[in-house]
């Protein structure tokens, strides 16, 4: 971001500055009050305008999300490659389909026919039917 436009952001204190120059700013080797200092100097602003609580807190919320970031990431890469690992061993190839759609209609089952008993003998509608068994 523009630093001009930062330095008016701050001198408003606008709700979010804080979080815009940390990620500008910020690098994590350098302590909240240095990095004040730092800014301060970089904006052309007095010391005493750039609140050191938010500053920090701004600076927590930047870590975590890294952290969270960094965390997503290594558990992405050690997924992937316990699954490589594994398909290996297995020396299994790794298809995007399930195994049971195939395009073969031989290997569908054909439902089979069979006899119904009606339990009115007298009845001759009542006979033998044929239906087709559920599966």
């Amino acid at each position: 971001m523009n630093p001009i436009f930062l330095k008016e952001q701050l001198l408003k204190n606008k709700s979010g500055i804080y979080s815009e120059l940390v990620k500008k700013f910020y690098e994590p080797d350098i302590s909240p009050s240095m990095l004040q200092s730092w800014i301060a100097n970089e904006l052309k602003v007095e010391e005493n305008l750039i609140n050191i609580k938010s500053l920090t807190s701004a600076i927590n919320r930047y870590r975590k999300k890294n952290n969270l970031l960094q965390q997503n990431q290594n558990y992405i890469n050690n997924t992937h490659k316990q699954q490589s690992v594994s398909d290996t061993l297995t020396n299994k190839s790794v298809s995007h389909y399930p195994d049971n759609l195939t395009n073969s209609k031989s290997e569908k089952k054909q439902p089979e026919p069979v006899e119904f008993k009606f339990s009115n003998p007298n009845d001759s509608q009542w006979g033998k039917k044929t239906g087709i068994q559920e599966l």
